[in-house]
């Protein structure tokens, strides 16, 4: 198994630039050991809620749209 992510288009940032929200889609692929090759691929679309932690973001929520 084999998860991506593929970067928003836009990001809102709310509550003083501390939190984030942005619609993102998982690349799920599902990979033969034996072979290495991709047997399927979904694209699972989601809304991302993010807060930042110092340096970091922190994933908060992770919603099917």
């Amino acid at each position: 198994l084999r998860i991506r992510v593929e970067p928003p288009r836009r990001i809102d940032l709310t509550n003083s630039d501390l939190i984030a929200d942005a619609d993102v889609a998982l690349i799920v692929q599902y990979v033969d050991r034996a072979t290495r090759d991709v047997i399927s691929t979904n694209r699972l679309p989601r809304h991302a809620t993010l807060t930042k932690q110092r340096q970091r973001w922190q994933l908060d929520e992770l919603k099917p749209l």
